[in-house]
């Protein structure tokens, strides 16, 4: 299981410069959207002149085009900032979730301090004497 959770308001800088709408390195964010699983949704859509991208699935396995996508952005909008939470039971950390903090043209990976260790912080101990 790959689930992820994520946002980013796109910025051209850090001086805060809008992103307009018709921009070419916007119109090829937006091809890319639709090049996600399809275990997933993306959206992007201008508020009050911003870009705010959102991004979510749970595909099952990685799909390690959700990790190059955040990390695009941060080359393509050095000004963005955002997070986008991943737990995948197949990685070193299978269970906690992750947190890529995109800013300043940047993504690092942090440990997540509000959901993990998934358990038994979200689900129960695996109990094989638990009848459903």
């Amino acid at each position: 299981m790959f689930e992820y959770h994520g946002w980013a308001t796109l910025r051209s800088d850090a001086y805060g410069a809008e992103v307009s709408p018709t921009s070419r390195r916007l119109g090829d964010l937006r091809r890319r959207l639709g090049d996600l699983d399809g275990s997933g949704e993306a959206a992007l859509r201008f508020f009050n002149g911003s870009p705010q991208l959102w991004i979510s699935g749970n595909p099952n396995h990685r799909n390690d085009s959700v990790v190059d996508f955040f990390r695009d952005i941060a080359t393509g909008f050095p000004g963005s900032y955002g997070l986008l939470y991943i737990w995948d039971d197949e990685s070193d950390h299978e269970n906690a979730f992750r947190v890529l903090r995109l800013m300043r043209g940047k993504v690092e990976e942090l440990d997540d301090p509000f959901l993990s260790p998934c358990v038994p912080t979200i689900e129960d101990p695996y109990d094989p004497e638990r009848r459903a």
